[in-house]
């Protein structure tokens, strides 16, 4: 099924105003809450993660429209002359008419060049002559050429990044709705766009997508574990395949809070797909190419795999 709800959740904060309140006092201690779970006493306290402007379940007291339709957020309209983009459906990709109009597009984080992601694990410099073992997960790429509308065929060189999926995951209800221009693509899209389900998975795909998929299990197969040994940990698949697995070697997946107490949670990565006998699976990836998500954020993901 096609999803084609643009709210993805809702800001929840009965003490916040948008006609009082900045936007930055709201997104950060705010609870995340998808149309299935808004309660009656959050009526008049749900915000628009774009626009901030009040939100309302429709229909209210059910789960499902007449026709079938799951239940969604709309805007009030009383707020119908506050821009939001989300307001209704838009065509995928983003467009700029001027260099300037991108770049400060980039300039506010609303737009994101990936280069490439990290296939080796950085770290900052040595400092005071302490090494300081945080690792780096976003840094400058090259600059590549980005359409420009006005003219067709166009270009101009803009900054990227050589970035991590880990980012990714970090604050992803804002990251949801920022433009991304991914490895390969050729026009930045919302990343809630960019997110294929491992549950849509059908064969052997030789072009990388950014996947998401839900632990089922995790285990390696050796009684003494060492780091090198191989950890499977299992996604949940459709029905069209027999099974679907993450393979990295043990110290990979626990550097990154994946082992045998995350079942449920997801995993957010970036890969091609590839045979693993009867089943698939996303094998080899690099340091920067796959983070566990934060559970703050698990029933976010249930609600987008079930959309």
């Amino acid at each position: 099924m096609v999803d084609t709800q643009r709210i993805k959740f809702a800001y929840y904060d009965a003490n916040w105003q948008f006609d009082t309140g900045e936007p930055d006092a709201l997104r950060s201690p705010a609870k995340i809450v998808v149309a299935a779970d808004v309660t009656d006493e959050m009526e008049n306290h749900l915000f628009c993660p774009e626009c901030c402007t009040n939100l309302t379940k429709s229909p209210k007291n059910r789960q499902r429209f007449k026709n079938g339709r799951v239940a969604c957020f709309v805007h009030w309209p009383s707020y119908r002359h506050v821009n939001c983009g989300l307001r209704s459906t838009k065509p995928d990709g983003m467009n700029f008419a001027t260099e300037e109009a991108a770049a400060q597009a980039l300039d506010r984080g609303d737009l994101v060049l990936v280069h490439q992601f990290m296939t080796q694990q950085m770290h900052l410099p040595e400092s005071s002559g302490t090494y300081n073992q945080t690792p780096v997960e976003d840094i400058s790429g090259p600059q590549a050429n980005f359409p420009i509308a006005r003219h067709r065929g166009q270009t101009v060189r803009l900054p990227t990044r050589i970035s991590s999926v880990q980012t990714l995951c970090r604050r992803l209800d804002e990251n949801l709705y920022r433009h991304y221009q991914l490895p390969g693509h050729s026009n930045p899209q919302q990343l809630h766009d960019l997110l294929t389900p491992v549950s849509s998975i059908t064969g052997e795909d030789d072009k990388p997508k950014l996947y998401y998929g839900k632990i089922m299990s995790s285990s390696v197969m050796s009684a003494n574990p060492q780091p090198h040994h191989l950890r499977m940990t299992k996604l949940k698949c459709g029905s069209q395949i027999v099974d679907f697995y993450l393979k990295q070697n043990n110290a990979s997946q626990e550097s990154k809070g994946i082992g045998t107490d995350k079942v449920g949670r997801y995993v957010l990565f970036w890969s091609d797909i590839t045979a693993n006998g009867i089943g698939y699976c996303a094998e080899q990836l690099g340091w920067g190419e796959f983070a566990l998500v934060p559970d703050l954020y698990t029933r976010l993901m249930d609600d987008l795999a079930e959309a």
